[in-house]
């Protein structure tokens, strides 16, 4: 039997059947939608109170199990907030297809995230309260003929507290209404084990809730700060705070606290004088055009190709003539040439030789598929175009296999290309969910996988017999290279919108904040999670797989952080990144931290141990400076001993090259 889904796809003009409304209370509760067959049941989490400005997102989960006795198919249309016709929130799975087979469950997770999901909380105000009701629709698929036969909506309420008036009414450096616990710590001399005399600066830092005091100290070094410890619903863990201390003439040094109600935490913090210098000087600037987003470096860190992508609009007819695909000598500090794209793209491969790029082609009919280009692209060193393959309408690509049946795959073109460690193969994934290994010289299908969702991030074991892939339905898969046939899949709530891989391990972070992961390669286990209210804007695997990083731009209070292999916070910095990368040798941790509000990209370098700070640099402006935001990734390499430093700009499409090294200082 094949299952269709051609009429469903969201945003079509398919007109759909009358839904009923259905409320589910805070408590764990289900409803059913049975027909053909197939019964959907829905049980949400018990999770319905926030606090706000301290939770800076609403994250709800509901379990989707199929209990009829045929495989089911279903649409999750729009999420929206009921009663705010501006709500936006972020649900998973992305596009919206659940596939179950008889007695298959599959978690659908939501955020709401203030304010970006919501402008109107930037306007409350302390002792008001909001219903934010979170509604999802499903449709279920016809197997006859692909229409709908009807749609299942529940509504999970949610109550927001204003409980603190927001940072930009309180006075300059108040402390928080309503202490419950508190912040007590001491600075000193790490060598001498003495207060340090002088200007000595101690922020203490809730990001989530927008919040900075600094503290001052006595003449003993010490501070004490009164405090709101905050148990975050749905991650059950206590909301994080950063102690911040800078004092001239010192490294400065960051601590991470989680605070409990009715406790002190108690924190010493003994600054080091600086252990090295970066001494560095800009070579080269390269326009690219368009806001640069992702990046593939060959093995050997000669050559680097970048794409262009962007969240925020451009004026018309500007994406046609400027996104590029661009290629850099990095040993010259030359770009050898640019190809146009015609349109903004999700992914680029270079072949570990440096020989061969591969990308999406939006081209000049980029309109066909909003959700991914048309074609990929294959291009050499030269420049030269080797080939040009349609994906979207590829017939082969228009079925996919679930619990052994055929089902109706929607038209989609390409996200995510990656090449095998030999060259020989590249791996394409699709806004659809489907995942196909060509030869990269033929273009034969070695083998073609449906994996339900979109496919955004891929990558291939160093041996080349695995590849793993983020998909929408929310899993991490791991597949044979040769087969495609599924070795494992871990659910990690939501595609990775941020994703590093190493030989042992996948690091994942879920599009709308969930958690960061640690996946084991070898069986798919999670060897920690770590519960972030937000998500990562990327991720890296140290060389040696001893140091695992994390940067974002999205205000929580981990925007840079760095673990162990057990998961345990090795360091952590109150500085965003859109970008994070080692040095190939381990010893350097690169970020890129863009500005969003005065339109400045900031590039730091960090001893990867210690996290101490060892050069800094503001990008310089372009000629014009467009007010982009490309949201989603950053372009960062790092060379081994960070003797050179390439660092794109989110702001107006320059690529940064700089040449230096690092000093170590003398200390007394």
């Amino acid at each position: 039997m094949r299952w269709s889904r051609r009429a469903l796809r969201p945003g079509l003009g398919v007109m759909m059947m009358a839904v009923s409304v259905i409320a589910v209370s805070p408590t764990a509760t289900a409803l059913s939608a049975r027909t053909s067959g197939a019964t959907l049941q829905l049980r949400a989490d018990q999770y319905s109170s926030w606090q706000y400005p301290y939770d800076r997102a609403i994250h709800r989960a509901v379990v989707a199990t199929n209990t009829g006795t045929t495989l089911g198919e279903w649409t999750m249309q729009q999420p929206s907030i009921g009663g705010y016709s501006d709500g936006a929130p972020i649900c998973m799975p992305q596009p919206g297809y659940i596939y179950l087979a008889p007695g298959q469950s599959e978690t659908i997770s939501c955020s709401i995230e203030f304010p970006a999901s919501l402008p109107e909380s930037q306007s409350w105000r302390q002792g008001e309260t909001h219903s934010l009701p979170l509604v999802l629709s499903f449709s279920q698929v016809d197997p006859s003929n692909g229409a709908g036969l009807g749609s299942t909506t529940v509504t999970l309420d949610n109550t927001v507290t204003v409980v603190a008036q927001p940072p930009q009414l309180l006075p300059p450096n108040a402390l928080l209404p309503n202490p419950n616990a508190t912040i007590r710590g001491s600075v000193l001399d790490a060598t001498t084990h003495q207060p340090i005399r002088g200007r000595v600066d101690v922020a203490i830092m809730n990001n989530e809730a927008g919040w900075i005091y600094h503290a001052p100290l006595t003449a003993a070094g010490a501070f004490t700060v009164p405090i709101v410890a905050h148990q975050r619903p749905y991650f059950n863990d206590w909301q994080p705070y950063l102690v911040t201390v800078t004092a001239p003439g010192y490294a400065s040094q960051t601590t991470l606290l989680r605070p409990r109600t009715q406790t002190t935490s108690i924190v010493t913090v003994r600054l080091r004088r600086p252990s090295a210098t970066g001494h560095y000087r800009l070579v080269a600037t390269i326009p690219t055009g368009a806001p640069t987003a992702r990046m593939s470096v060959s093995a050997n860190g000669r050559y680097a190709a970048i794409v262009p992508y962007a969240d925020t609009a451009f004026p018309p007819g500007y994406v046609a003539s400027h996104a590029n695909l661009t290629f850099i000598d990095l040993a010259t500090a030359r770009r050898l040439w640019s190809y146009p794209l015609q349109g903004l793209v999700l992914g680029v491969a270079m072949a570990p030789s440096g020989q061969d790029v591969a990308a999406p082609y939006p081209g000049p009919q980029a309109s066909i598929d909003p959700t991914g280009a048309p074609n990929v692209i294959e291009l050499n060193q030269a420049g030269r175009l080797v080939w040009n393959r349609p994906v979207y309408g590829d017939p082969a690509l228009a079925t996919g296999t679930i619990d052994g049946q055929s089902v109706g795959v929607n038209p989609s073109g390409a996200h995510a290309v990656s090449y095998s460690p030999d060259g020989h193969w590249l791996a394409v994934g699709t806004p659809s969910g489907q995942l196909e290994v060509l030869n990269a010289t033929s273009q034969a299908v070695r083998w073609t996988t449906f994996l339900r969702d979109q496919v955004r991030a891929l990558a291939w074991s160093p041996d080349g017999t695995r590849i793993f892939a983020s998909s929408g339905d929310s899993d991490l898969y791991a597949l044979d290279a040769s087969t495609g046939r599924v070795i494992w899949s871990t659910y990690v709530a939501g595609w990775s919108l941020a994703f590093a891989a190493s030989p042992h391990y996948v690091m994942v972070s879920a599009k709308q904040g969930d958690s960061i992961k640690l996946v084991r390669t070898s069986d798919g286990a999670v060897v920690w999670s770590y519960p972030t209210s937000e998500t990562s804007f990327g991720l890296a695997i140290s060389p040696n797989e001893t140091e695992f990083a994390s940067v974002n731009t999205s205000g929580s209070s981990e925007t840079t952080i760095v673990f162990n292999r057990a998961g345990h916070v090795l360091w952590t910095t109150p500085d965003a990144g859109n970008a994070v990368t080692f040095s190939p040798d381990g010893k350097y941790l690169l970020t890129e931290q863009a500005d969003y509000a005065d339109h400045t990209d900031t590039v730091h370098l960090f001893n990867a141990l210690t996290g101490e700070e060892i050069w800094s640099a503001v990008l310089p402006p372009a000629p014009t400076t467009p007010a982009w935001d490309h949201g989603e990734a950053g372009v960062i390499y790092a060379s081994r001993g960070a003797t050179t430093i390439l660092v794109g700009s989110a702001e107006n499409g320059q690529v940064y090259i700089f040449r230096g090294s690092v000093t170590p200082r003398r200390t007394t």
